[in-house]
């Protein structure tokens, strides 16, 4: 039903893949960015997986971080060997891990899991270091957002959330028109959302929920908007849309 949907991370003179799958062998791989060989190959777990790996500084370390099936897994780029391991996750684990605050902020499933992992560990972690976690009310495609001591997340079913990222309680909670398949967007002190049905809301980040702008773009939108030199990017159904002032 549903294809691929990792993208591939490139860390130094290595280009890293991770692609889980329910038939067949996993691939977990790094190629030389150059010639395309490759440097090492490891086994993942054969279940699905659309998430896609993120590069961090941990301390003094490098770490590729993967939302898995089931389970968290931090690795060395280099090697690809795994350094920790928080369970946790569903068996769909689509959102990337965002990181803020000093955690590590992972979503998953229908109406699924967040939960917030302390960084810097080794081996199962997960008794040890998910600081908070709540069982219910996660998105199942978007990846959270982090700013200013908050997570905020959209759900597919359309309730917009504000969490506490350091204990993981709910500060607010705003039903939006349509479904979400796309991420917030944080732009400043400002953040955007977009439906599937294409309508854009921006609203001010803090404490309570404050509407700035709502506008329908016309078309259906699945993927995350971009932003480059104060201009938004988003690939529509038809169009590659550009919203900014016009130069001039």
């Amino acid at each position: 039903m549903h294809g691929p949907g990792t993208t591939p991370v490139l860390y130094l003179d290595l280009v890293i893949l991770v692609q889980d799958q329910n038939k067949g062998a996993s691939l977990f791989a790094a190629y030389d960015k150059r010639t395309g060989q490759q440097r090492w190959r490891h086994e993942r777990p054969t279940q699905a997986g659309w998430s896609s790996p993120v590069l961090l500084r941990i301390g003094d370390r490098d770490e590729l971080i993967y939302n898995g099936s089931h389970v968290v897994i931090g690795y060395d780029p280099a090697t690809g060997t795994e350094l920790w391991r928080a369970r946790g996750t569903t068996e769909e684990s689509i959102p990337m891990i965002v990181a803020g605050g000093g955690l590590l902020y992972s979503a998953s499933g229908r109406n699924g899991p967040v939960f917030a992992i302390r960084p810097g560990g080794n081996g199962d972690v997960t008794d040890t270091h998910v600081v908070w976690r709540n069982e219910r009310g996660g998105p199942l495609v978007p990846t959270p957002a982090y700013h200013d001591g908050r997570l905020y997340f959209a759900s597919d079913t359309g309730i917009l959330t504000c969490l506490d990222a350091t204990t993981g309680d709910t500060v607010w909670q705003q039903r939006l028109r349509g479904r979400f398949s796309t991420s917030p967007l944080v732009i400043g002190d400002e953040l955007l959302v977009v439906s599937e049905d294409g309508i854009a809301t921006v609203f001010r980040a803090g404490d309570a929920y404050a509407e700035v702008a709502e506008h329908d773009l016309g078309e259906s939108v699945l993927a995350t908007p971009a932003v480059l030199d104060g201009r938004v990017y988003v690939r529509a159904a038809e169009h590659v849309l550009c919203v900014g002032e016009k130069a001039p």
